[in-house]
């Protein structure tokens, strides 16, 4: 995802696309560097900028589709969007099982 929004924000020059950039170079160092945040990170990052996100495009689309009787429906977005937030749920159940926080005696 990264590289993508860096060649989205190059290519367009969009100035927006720094936001994500930025948000996902700090998880990354956060992860490389076993930070003690990373776990957290990773949650709020998949549940914010995934699993809510793309939910709200799919019930906005849905109540959109719902005002014009499902007429111009694109079956496309609703699968896109579906299989985004359930990926988001999926990453927050695999961090919640795998990482674990080891707490290290201070000297």
């Amino acid at each position: 995802m990264l590289i993508w929004n860096i060649y989205i924000t190059i290519t367009y020059g969009k100035l927006l696309g720094l936001l994500p950039i930025t948000i996902q170079s700090i998880l990354l160092w956060l992860i490389f560097t076993k930070h003690e945040y990373a776990k957290v990170s990773i949650r709020i990052w998949s549940i914010v900028f995934i699993s809510i996100a793309y939910g709200l495009q799919f019930f906005g689309r849905f109540l959109v589709d719902l005002t014009e009787w499902f007429s111009n429906a694109n079956v496309s977005h609703y699968i896109q969007t579906g299989l985004m937030t359930i990926l988001g749920v999926l990453i927050v159940k695999y961090t919640n099982k795998t990482i674990e926080i080891i707490e290290l005696e201070k000297q």
